[in-house]
């Protein structure tokens, strides 16, 4: 059976937590050649570990322009992550992908710059 075929019957697998890496990274490689990055498929990568998310995302920016909301969104949900593994300099990173965003998008009053900000700076104390 082919993976539409395995989708279409409900026997396609989809992403666990108990997965490892490998096999998550596996099952992306398959499906982002055929499914669209939103298609339902994809909803649970979300849950899962950082380097995944961050294929999700690297795989979204394929698609998306570096300057579209759902770029945002997920360079937010990395930041988070690697803030609370304090990896403080990945997480800069992120908030700073983030701050030229939404300034690109909403301008300089938009309420979530001011507190991409304010963390920036957290970080940097």
């Amino acid at each position: 059976m082919t993976i539409v075929e395995n989708y279409k019957s409900g026997t396609l697998p989809k992403f666990e937590p108990t997965m490892t890496l490998n096999e998550i990274k596996s099952l992306l490689e398959k499906y982002t050649k055929i499914f669209h990055v939103y298609y339902e498929i994809f909803s649970d990568v979300m849950l899962l570990d950082l380097e995944t998310k961050t294929l999700k995302l690297n795989h979204l920016s394929g698609h998306f322009s570096q300057w579209h909301g759902v770029i945002v969104q997920h360079n937010i949900l990395i930041a988070n992550d690697c803030l609370t593994l304090e990896l403080f300099d990945r997480a800069e990173f992120h908030l700073t992908k983030v701050e030229d965003i939404i300034k690109v998008i909403y301008g300089e009053d938009y309420p979530w710059l001011q507190e991409c900000r304010k963390l920036k700076a957290e970080l940097l104390d």
